[in-house]
């Protein structure tokens, strides 16, 4: 289903004229989604997963490379495919299922940040990982409190720095400042909470949103 509603999301992105699509979205990615739309379309279609991967590969130097994700992203086991098939012996995989309603609720550090970081990521410093690649596009905003935990000498990844340069290598980089007047946002849920919140997290204000409907459909 994530698979179907994504590919389906993809299309429309197209049909309003756009050049490329950037998935941003790791279970998306996971979910054999860029594959599928492939196959639709000849433009390109950036994936979030495979920059990540090659970061934390130059970044490791003696390993073992961590991954916190969400439990789906996880459970498909794409980011622990990828690394050993790009060389990487020892890979820990974390779900975190509540870094991203602290997040979503305004909280990027803090005694709850703290207590579920130190959960989570307890496991990973103790295995002596050297790279962390976070496998959610929310998991960035608790780079300060993860820093803080895991200690000095660990290497963060953030895939969508890494994609973003992909994007900047292929198709230039974007004016500075980024005019938002040249922007438009979309939403297939509600419009007017990604209006609230979408500031905060994209860092340009959001001048309209436009409510979509998207099928979901299987591919």
């Amino acid at each position: 289903m994530v698979r179907g509603f994504a590919v389906q999301i993809i299309d429309f992105l197209f049909a309003q004229g756009a050049d490329a699509v950037v998935m941003g979205c790791n279970m998306s990615s996971a979910a054999g989604t860029a594959e599928a739309a492939r196959q639709r379309t000849v433009k390109p279609i950036f994936d979030i997963i495979p920059p990540g991967v090659q970061a934390a590969c130059a970044a490791s130097t003696h390993g073992p490379v961590g991954v916190i994700a969400t439990q789906g992203t996880v459970n498909s086991g794409i980011y622990g495919r990828s690394l050993h098939d790009a060389g990487m012996a020892h890979i820990y995989e974390q779900a975190c299922p509540a870094f991203v309603p602290l997040v979503e609720a305004g909280q990027a550090d803090g005694p709850a940040v703290e207590e579920a970081v130190a959960a989570y990521l307890a496991p990973l410093r103790a295995a002596g990982i050297d790279t962390l690649i976070f496998g959610c596009t929310h998991y960035p905003f608790l780079r300060v409190p993860v820093a803080r935990f895991l200690g000095e000498g660990i290497t963060l990844i953030d895939p969508a720095e890494h994609v973003a340069r992909q994007v900047a290598t292929q198709f230039g980089p974007l004016p500075d400042p980024v005019d938002p007047s040249r922007h438009r946002f979309f939403s297939s849920g509600d419009p007017d909470s990604l209006q609230r919140e979408g500031e905060r997290f994209l860092g340009i204000p959001l001048l309209t949103v436009e409510r979509v409907d998207i099928p979901v459909v299987s591919a």
